[in-house]
């Protein structure tokens, strides 16, 4: 599952960043109206606007919307949940693979291997869990590792039914460990523009950013702009050794930035929603 959101400022992208940041850990996947205007209030989102997002979100099967002892409330739906522990395992994946990539390469690969199965659905579901773990493909059926996920391979194959070849080994033929790479990613220059972008991104925000604002709510769009960018990047890094990289790699380092700027905001922005939250409207 590949998620992106195309309008970044709407009202469902802010909603279901909120759920998925504040509240499904808390257990809480649906707010009243009243309380959903105060939230947006720091992404200046006037109340036409919101209800407008509203509504769009719950044509999109994103959003439901119930009345309950006479207020109205909106709720994730299952679809969007889905959405939120894909979110949440995507980044837990990414911090585990942190250690793994700085951790210094042994110079083999894995090399998967399997046929094409009748059944379209166990093919598509086995693809995108090849993707997922972050393998890059050399050819028809045929997909590279420089990381040993034989285990892990087998149970996904088994789960879809699917017949796989696995080997662990090196590659002979004069092609070079970073020319292999580069064929099994072919987009490795564009990430690393991508990882630049945000850097940039992150340096200018923080800039314009009034550190005495922050208990008001005004990290919640820098969070959100900042997290979906950060989370679009790394959808797309397989996250391969240093070696295999080109010099200067900055996924790293604008990890690290990205991560220090989330911490250091996250604490005031909590307490801005916990406010809100607590609040008891008549």
């Amino acid at each position: 599952m590949h998620l992106s959101i195309r309008k970044k400022d709407s009202v469902t992208s802010i909603l279901l960043f909120i759920f998925n940041v504040f509240l499904v850990e808390r257990g809480i996947t649906s707010l009243p109206l009243k309380k959903i205007f105060r939230i947006t209030e720091p992404f200046r989102k006037n109340e036409t606007a919101v209800r407008m997002g509203l509504s769009r979100g719950v044509q999109n099967g994103l959003l439901s919307r119930e009345k309950k002892d006479g207020e109205v409330f909106y709720s994730i739906t299952g679809e969007a949940a889905k959405g939120v522990r894909h979110w949440q395992e995507t980044l837990s994946e990414y911090r585990k693979r942190i250690p793994l990539q700085l951790s210094g390469w042994d110079g083999e690969w894995s090399i998967l291997h399997w046929r094409a199965h009748t059944d379209k659905n166990s093919a598509a579901a086995f693809t995108e869990a090849v993707i997922q773990v972050g393998y890059g493909v050399l050819g028809s059926g045929l997909w590279v590792s420089p990381f040993n996920f034989t285990e892990r391979m087998e149970k996904v194959a088994e789960e879809c039914g699917i017949e796989i070849f696995q080997f662990r080994g090196t590659p002979s033929g004069g092609r070079t460990s970073m020319e292999t790479a580069q064929k099994a990613w072919p987009l490795l220059g564009k990430l690393a523009q991508r990882y630049s972008s945000l850097e940039k991104s992150i340096a200018e925000e923080l800039n314009e950013l009034d550190p005495n604002s922050i208990n008001c709510g005004a990290g919640l769009p820098l969070l959100h702009k900042l997290g979906l960018e950060f989370f679009e990047v790394i959808q797309d890094d397989p996250q391969l050794p240093l070696e295999l990289l080109p010099p200067e790699w900055p996924g790293p380092r604008v990890a690290r930035s990205f991560m220090g700027t989330r911490e250091s905001i996250l604490p005031e922005t909590r307490s801005f929603i916990q406010k809100i939250l607590s609040v008891t409207y008549e």
